[in-house]
């Protein structure tokens, strides 16, 4: 448990003008133009890489020349992309004919059942998550939200005034969003893992009330927070908004609305950098192969035959898991064991994944996109 300095409170006040044990009011900074948040899409995991992940850099890839596999049923396919340099940072779909993409330096690209096409934006920045409702995009770059419809015309963009990075962000069926958000140097103010956009063209946002730690007061706990650095955060709708992050902690929200998020305990002190949810089931992945799943009850880890750091997890159920990282690894679960996916001779590092069914599997990552099951 880590109690806030004199100095960082100071710091804090300075910086949101409110404190209070529950409440914290950020400032914060937009241009916008309008539009309107609705239903989220189910299961939605976002990811914010360490700040040496390599995202945007060189890396062995394997020949660009390489042979790959028929896009069929039961393979592993690569999928053109524009994409002329770095990485596919994050994928996430409406259905198996409207999926979209974000690459290194703002690229953004959307698949329509035929191919992959570029999307024009005026951005510049690397997306390290997304999310998805049914009428707009939400991006995350630094501490930059960025959301938008299909027109260009349609951006909205804020920026977080105070001296954090967002990891995450995840819009409720109420049109409620949330970020998630971790301190960039030991120096930034100590606050909540997670805070609510009060009004996004009024500039403002809030934190929400620091999670409760099994077994300890909630005045105490709240007096004496315990910080965590979240490096992903999961929406189940009608179930939890999960954050999971570094030394193996996670954290519970239930939503319908959004109530007071919890410390659930876990044997692990591993580095968790990614996370999917269905019901009340988690799966989270990390640092040295790391992969858990939480069962409603209790944490069970998996073997996943690998010691390269994971980056990635996505499925449709206890039995059917995707998982992928470094080193060309894609691995996938069938609830008995974890078994080992050819990618040919990719070498590269693989980021993140979304599908829309079984057999409608996307894999993005450096200079690459696979395909699992049959395209046209």
């Amino acid at each position: 448990m880590r109690r806030g300095s004199d100095g960082e409170m100071k710091r804090i006040v300075t910086l949101a003008g409110i404190l209070s044990p529950f409440v914290l009011a950020l400032i914060v900074q937009a241009c916008a133009t309008s539009s309107e948040t609705t239903r989220p899409d189910v299961g939605s995991p976002s990811v914010v890489p360490d700040l040496d992940s390599g995202v945007g850099g060189p890396g062995d890839t394997g020949d660009a020349d390489r042979p790959t596999l028929p896009c069929a049923a039961g393979n592993l396919c690569e999928v053109q992309v524009p994409l002329s340099f770095g990485y596919v940072t994050a994928i996430r779909g409406r259905s198996k004919n409207d999926v979209w993409a974000t690459g290194t330096r703002g690229a953004l690209m959307h698949y329509g059942g035929q191919a992959w096409t570029s999307v024009v934006t005026d951005s510049s920045e690397t997306v390290s998550s997304l999310f998805l409702t049914p009428d707009e995009l939400w991006m995350i770059a630094g501490n930059f939200v960025t959301r938008r419809g299909a027109e260009p015309g349609t951006v909205r963009r804020m920026q977080l005034g105070t001296p954090h990075t967002l990891s995450g962000v995840a819009v409720l069926p109420n049109g409620d969003a949330y970020l998630a958000l971790l301190r960039t140097t030991k120096y930034s103010p100590l606050v909540p893992p997670l805070v609510k956009i009060v009004d996004f063209d009024a500039q403002e946002v809030e934190a929400t009330a620091w999670p409760l730690i099994p077994g300890v007061d909630p005045e105490a706990a709240a007096a004496s927070p315990e910080e965590m650095m979240p490096r992903a955060s999961c929406l189940v709708p009608d179930h939890a908004l999960w954050l999971v992050g570094d030394h193996a902690k996670v954290v519970r929200y239930p939503v319908t609305p959004l109530g007071t998020g919890e410390f659930v305990s876990v044997g692990s002190q591993a580095n968790l950098k990614a996370a999917w949810g269905h019901d009340e089931h988690l799966w989270a992945v990390g640092a040295g192969g790391t992969i858990l799943h939480y069962d409603g009850a209790t944490w069970h880890a998996q073997d996943s035959g690998t010691s390269v750091e994971l980056e990635a997890v996505f499925g449709f159920s206890d039995r059917d898991v995707w998982v992928a990282g470094p080193e060309g690894t894609v691995l996938h679960f069938d609830g008995e064991r974890w078994s080992k996916i050819d990618v040919g001779d990719y070498h590269g590092r693989l980021e993140t994944i979304w599908g829309s069914a079984s057999d409608d599997v996307w894999i993005g990552g450096e200079l690459a996109m696979f395909h699992w099951g049959a395209l046209p």
